[in-house]
């Protein structure tokens, strides 16, 4: 899977078009690059537990006002999941690569309950069977 094609998917899912390869909306900001540094490679070969071909970095602007912060993290909820399922891939989403969020393996969607928008029903709804919430601190 290509960084291009990692990049359509998520425009199409948003509603957005990249600008210079970044998609971003609002406080919500996704770049999306190969893994090309060897200890990079490493770490998302561990966290996959298969190798990793596509570094997709989420980030959310928290310095800004708090009504944005908390529809970027509702929409990060919606999209990452989507996105995985879209591209059919395995997928590790972390916080600093020290927490898990969310992980999706073989098709099964895991869902970490410390990261507080996946208990929102209206975020839980737009979810496709399988997910489960994982009553877990996601530590890794």
């Amino acid at each position: 899977m290509s960084v291009e094609d990692i990049v359509g998917a998520l425009a199409t899912l948003l509603g957005t078009d990249p600008v210079d390869g970044r998609i971003t909306i609002g406080a919500l900001s996704v770049d999306i690059d190969v893994p090309d540094h060897p200890v990079t490679r490493s770490v998302l070969d561990d966290l996959l537990t298969a190798p990793g071909t596509c570094f997709v970095d989420w980030w959310i602007e928290d310095k800004g006002d708090a009504a944005d912060y908390e529809r970027a993290r509702l929409l990060l909820a919606r999209a990452a999941p989507a996105l995985a399922r879209e591209l059919d891939a395995e997928a590790c989403l972390t916080f600093q690569l020290d927490l898990a969020l969310m992980r999706r393996r073989d098709g099964a969607l895991e869902l970490f309950s410390w990261f507080r928008p996946w208990g929102i029903a209206e975020v839980q709804e737009s979810l496709e069977d399988p997910w489960t919430l994982v009553q877990d601190d996601g530590r890794l």
